[in-house]
């Protein structure tokens, strides 16, 4: 009998070992992933940094060229105008389009994450439990 009971805890320490491995492996995994959104993030900011310092740029060459050419130049300026506004808003439109699908996704992860850590750490006070049942 005592030799089945100390089969029983060497299962459920081995069962618990395994556990905290399996948590150890999808913490690691999530916070890989996590560091991968954060990379996702940093280059739509660097592109949206840089299509507005593009915009800005080639603003001021047209307005310079504006300025040499002689006689009213104020409907080409007006125009060029409204279509720097719309171009800054499609990319504005964009930018926030690809920030909340990577946050949607980023949401799903940490969801999935919790889900599965939470079932593991439920595995483990299972038998942990059992191990104390035995134990007492």
């Amino acid at each position: 009998m005592v030799s089945k009971l100390s089969q029983k805890i060497d299962e459920l320490d081995a069962a618990i070992k395994k556990r905290n491995s399996s948590l150890a492996r999808l913490e690691d995994d999530y916070n890989f992933q996590r560091r991968q959104f954060e990379e996702e993030y940093f280059r739509l900011e660097d592109t949206n940094r840089a299509l507005n310092r593009y915009y800005e740029e080639k603003y001021e060459e047209v307005l310079a060229y504006l300025r040499q050419v002689e006689g009213d130049t104020s409907d080409e300026l007006m125009a060029f105008n409204r279509l720097m506004e719309d171009y800054r808003d499609a990319t504005e439109l964009s930018y926030r389009k690809e920030r909340q699908h990577l946050d949607d996704k980023e949401d799903c992860l940490r969801q999935d994450y919790q889900r599965k850590r939470d079932a593991v750490e439920r595995e483990i006070a299972s038998c942990m439990a059992q191990k104390r049942q035995i134990l007492e």
